[in-house]
């Protein structure tokens, strides 16, 4: 539901600029987990996985994770990339503190709550009156 067009035509126009803008008063990190926008993360290695580039891979193979090749990390990585969730799950709602500056992981875990889920469903059905489309 959350890809369909109807759900993005719930965010206002100026959107690009008002989350960048709750990114960078963020300081460009996540506010829950605090991990930095552009950093990265090795799959499976959570408590090794927050540096700032790429430069600094050596310090975590000091820190005990395995040597890569330089194509096995790029397999085994992922980029952080700052978002913006609206706590309420409702795109119409913009005011600051329902927004927070969120990684992809944070984000997601955010809105996959049974809570968060249906709150999303009684948004959509109040805006579009419960007509979905079968054929995407």
């Amino acid at each position: 539901m959350s890809s369909d067009k109807n759900w993005k035509s719930l965010y206002p126009p100026n959107w690009r600029k008002l989350s960048e803008a709750v990114r960078q008063e963020a300081g460009w990190e996540c506010e829950h987990c605090e991990v930095p926008n552009g950093s990265f993360r090795l799959k499976g290695y959570d408590e090794l996985s927050q540096w700032a580039n790429m430069d600094e891979l050596e310090t975590a193979i000091e820190l005990g994770a395995e040597l890569l090749s330089m194509e096995q990390f790029l397999d085994a990585h992922t980029e952080i990339v700052l978002t913006v969730a609206h706590l309420d799950q409702d795109p119409r709602n913009n005011a600051r503190d329902n927004l927070a500056a969120l990684c992809q992981r944070c984000h997601l875990a955010h809105d996959n709550t049974p809570a968060h889920r249906r709150r999303r469903e009684m948004i959509y059905l109040e805006c579009f009156g419960g007509q979905t489309n079968l054929f995407g």
